[in-house]
């Protein structure tokens, strides 16, 4: 079937108008081209809608029936014309983001709270991937923005990408610690611990520990390995050392557990919001909006 919205209209119009000429005048058309228009959905449904036998126009059983459903055909449209359009203008569809653990533990719930309020109708997937796999998702179009640290010498000119917090460290120390009392710490104080490492993934900051450490003389011990936060929290602990991690930590820290800014490390950690210049997701647009345009 080749039927258009406008012979199902022109039809519509005739019953409820009360016949042709007026309809006519309605639609601000000719009669014959009202006729031609009928006959086109007739030939096309392959039975008649109107009964033309007598001097008025009436409606067939099936034209009775088949102008019964018309409003439900007309929301129906009405309903998708409106869906596409809340699509263009990003306030419905879906955005996934993906995040490292560092992003998630700053401003990055507040932004996505603050958009799921704006807009309701758009879903939201939030996942975590290590920084390089975020970059590559980025670049095989399968998430729509990234928040990474470090890595930034993998980006490349195809990806945009804007600073959005900065960061200094603090120590993860068990709550009987004798240094777990302290408001703030110098990193020498800890040069007898063992410090815990994250595996492969956390290499860019495992070695940025130990050259703050060496900068002022001391190298330490390094103890169990660990990936997830959870893990470290835990292998802390239970004693088997201590964590550095970003200041934010003190966001999800856990019950028997202090962390202890350290004073004499400054912002060290950059939070970066990536995403692919050539993305066509309107969501995105209204997202980026959120983001701080400088950072402190």
């Amino acid at each position: 079937m080749n039927l258009t919205l406008r012979q199902f209209h022109v039809f519509k119009t005739i019953v409820e108008s009360g016949g042709f000429r007026k309809a006519a005048e309605v639609l601000h058309t000719s009669q014959p081209a009202l006729t031609k228009t009928v006959q086109s959905l007739e030939a096309e449904l392959g039975f008649q809608v109107l009964d033309r036998s007598s001097h008025t126009v009436g409606m067939t059983k099936a034209g009775e029936a088949l102008y019964a459903r018309l409003g439900e055909l007309f929301d129906l449209v009405d309903q998708i014309t409106q869906n596409a359009s809340d699509v263009a203008a990003g306030q419905r569809g879906s955005l996934n983001i993906t995040y490292t653990d560092f992003a998630i533990l700053g401003q990055l719930p507040d932004i996505i709270e603050t958009f799921r309020g704006q807009t309701p109708n758009v879903k939201i997937g939030v996942r975590f991937y290590p920084s390089p796999r975020q970059i590559e998702l980025l670049l095989n179009a399968q998430v729509d923005i990234a928040f990474i640290w470090h890595f930034m010498d993998r980006l490349t000119p195809d990806l945009e990408h804007r600073p959005i917090s900065r960061e200094a460290l603090a120590v993860v120390l068990p709550d009987h610690h004798p240094l777990a009392s302290r408001t703030a710490i110098d990193l020498a104080e800890l040069r007898n611990e063992t410090f815990l490492v994250g595996d492969t993934p956390w290499l860019p900051f495992t070695n940025l520990v130990r050259d703050l450490r060496l900068e002022r003389g001391f190298v330490s011990k390094t103890g169990q390995v660990a990936y997830l936060r959870d893990e470290f929290f835990t292998f802390v602990l239970l004693g088997m050392g201590i964590l550095i991690y970003p200041e934010n930590v003190v966001h999800a820290k856990r019950a028997g557990l202090s962390a202890v800014p350290i004073r004499d490390v400054g912002k060290v950690i950059d939070i970066s919001a990536v995403w692919h210049r050539e993305t066509r997701n309107p969501a995105l647009a209204g997202f980026l909006d959120l983001l701080p345009d400088r950072i402190a």
